[in-house]
């Protein structure tokens, strides 16, 4: 299906003005979407304004500062996987799938749980290399979310320890473990089971987009669930630092499951470019609420978004416009606004 839709974007002539216009518009309703969100919603008014003494203490400004260095990590994290996923297909650099991550942080905002990344990405690649551009990101999406609902279902498990019968648990735990695992080993094996399935003449199967997931080895499927982790891990430990922020020290042991647990049902909650804000805090709140630290949580979540969501998106806005109107040409596609790659 998203051959289908990368195609189809792709294969459409516009004139240069036209596309021009349009990325613009698209960028420009991006950024009204987000600053509604932040005009609108009090609860990002009042952590500014409360907390905006303590960012000039040493300790703030050092939380503070490995934070933001923490959110650069983390997009470089999510560029390198792209760009190592990408490899077999096209050679890029770092920098320019960075600037791919970023305008795909820029649309994704626009829809519903951002699932529009892809069309972002391909967008900075020439023609030949968007199916495989589009096809590597949304394989990148894929392993994050393997590594969300690993963890997740993990939590999922230790947050009931002690709460239901030992025997329960236990049965329960060997579950999830026997599931967790066979997921990864599936994911592993993805490649061989696209080909392996391939002549048994499934349809969606047959395709030809199918078919750039038989490139990857395992070696690459693992370096993605790696970088996954370590992404999961980096933007983990910033909220952790937000929460010490707001609400002051607070052992890692203690809020490390309910963390976890946090960030696998906001990826599991349905949620659009309104509503965004919303389910953060509902799903933050619930989950901290046991510990009496909502309020704080909430702040912390809500701080998250601006740093790791909006920031990267603002970008993102700021490097597309520019390569829409700085592209040359007769036809406005959106595949010109790559180069050799």
């Amino acid at each position: 299906m998203f051959g289908q839709i990368i195609s189809s974007i792709t294969s459409v002539k516009v004139s240069a003005r036209t596309y021009k216009v349009f990325i613009s518009i698209v960028s420009l309703i991006g950024l009204v979407i987000l600053a509604y969100q932040l005009n609108e919603n009090d609860k990002i008014k009042n952590l500014l304004l409360e907390n905006r003494n303590k960012a000039f203490t040493i300790n703030g400004a050092l939380l503070l500062g490995s934070i933001i260095v923490l959110a650069v990590v983390n997009q470089l994290i999510e560029a390198y996987k792209w760009k190592s996923l990408l490899q077999s297909f096209a050679k890029i650099s770092l920098m320019k799938s960075m600037r791919g991550v970023l305008v795909g942080n820029s649309i994704s905002i626009l829809l519903p749980n951002r699932t529009g990344d892809f069309i972002g990405r391909a967008s900075v690649l020439n023609s030949r290399n968007q199916i495989a551009g589009a096809a590597m990101s949304i394989l990148g999406s894929w392993s994050q979310l393997l590594v969300t609902i690993l963890f997740g279902t993990t939590a999922c498990i230790l947050w009931v320890y002690g709460q239901i019968n030992v025997l329960y648990f236990i049965g329960l735990f060997i579950l999830m473990l026997v599931v967790n695992l066979s997921l990864v080993y599936a994911w592993l094996s993805l490649p061989r089971i696209i080909k392996h399935a391939k002549p048994l003449k499934i349809k969606f199967i047959k395709t030809r987009r199918w078919a750039l997931f038989v490139r990857k080895g395992r070696t690459d499927m693992f370096l993605a669930l790696r970088l996954s982790m370590l992404r999961f891990a980096t933007f983990a430990f910033q909220f952790y630092l937000f929460l010490v922020f707001y609400q002051g020290y607070i052992p890692i042991s203690v809020v490390f499951v309910p963390i976890v647990l946090m960030f696998f049902l906001q990826t599991i909650s349905p949620s659009g470019a309104i509503s965004e804000v919303f389910v953060r805090s509902m799903t933050t709140a619930l989950i901290f609420s046991s510990l009496g630290i909502e309020y704080s949580a909430v702040t912390a979540s809500l701080s998250l978004w601006l740093v790791n969501v909006v920031a990267p998106a603002i970008v993102g806005y700021m490097v597309a416009i520019p390569l829409a109107w700085l592209r040359t040409g007769k036809y406005g596609k959106l595949r010109t606004l790559g180069n050799q790659s």
